[in-house]
């Protein structure tokens, strides 16, 4: 815990909380921090070929022989040639992050559409909301325990 020598003590650490409230205005820095997280889960659903245990549809067997046909073509499910895998970005604002793919198809795989099932790329709400709540709890001690350490200088 956080030990304070007594009133002038308590003072101080409001002192410390209140620039901390001050300074959480940009947000940026944690968006940012949000969102590599989020795009870590999207890479390890490209990994796992699944999304939260729930595994993506297999391929077809011609899809198969298809791709095993190919040079370099892969069996693993939307990484044929890696460009989907590789095209998710983030984009992080003051107080919005925001992960997807540039890629028109990408959506048509993360929805589905006719005869092309749905593969869920991107974390679920609730995946991307314990990811951001972890990354802030972390954030929010990063900046107490810097506050302190300045305090003590």
């Amino acid at each position: 815990g956080i030990k304070t020598d007594g009133e002038q003590g308590t003072k101080r650490l409001q002192q410390k909380f209140t620039t901390l409230a001050g300074n959480v205005k940009n947000l940026r820095g944690l968006m940012k921090r949000i969102g590599i997280d989020l795009l870590n889960e999207v890479s390890l659903n490209f990994k796992n070929e699944g999304n939260e245990g729930e595994q993506w549809t297999p391929l077809k067997a011609a899809t198969i022989a298809r791709r095993r046909n190919k040079a370099k073509g892969t069996i693993k499910l939307l990484q044929d040639t890696g460009t989907l895998r590789r095209s998710f970005v983030m984009a992080a604002e003051d107080t919005v992050v925001k992960v997807g793919s540039p890629i028109v198809y990408a959506l048509t795989h993360e929805e589905g559409l006719g005869n092309i099932p749905k593969r869920k790329m991107l974390p679920t709400q609730r995946r991307g909301l314990e990811i951001a709540i972890d990354v802030t709890e972390r954030y929010v001690d990063e900046k107490i325990r810097a506050a302190a350490l300045r305090g003590t200088e």
